[in-house]
């Protein structure tokens, strides 16, 4: 057989052993340890999917805005303290008339 010949087989023989390591793992990584009784059928979770994703959203959110209102307070005190102004960051006060 030919350099290019061997080379084609090596190819073939090397696409074959990773399709196989493939299949395995793929099917590996599936195995579902959930009982038969508690498996939800796949078109409810597909349903289920949006719901979910929109209570996480919400959730993020709300987390998000807790953080930046505690990391403000935190941020305008050390700034307050490193001025040595207590007044420091407040908005102006309108102009009395």
């Amino acid at each position: 057989m030919s350099a290019a010949g061997r080379n084609v087989m090596k190819v073939i023989t090397g696409s074959a052993i990773g399709a196989a390591v493939a299949a395995a793992v793929a099917k590996m990584a599936t195995e579902d340890e959930t009982p038969e009784a508690e498996r939800v059928p796949f078109t409810e979770k597909a349903k289920a999917t949006p719901d979910r994703l929109r209570e996480r959203w919400e959730a993020a959110k709300q987390t998000g805005e807790a953080v930046e209102v505690e990391t403000t307070a935190q941020l305008t005190e050390l700034f307050r303290a490193k001025v040595n102004d207590p007044d420091a960051l407040k908005p102006p006060r309108p102009p009395a008339r």
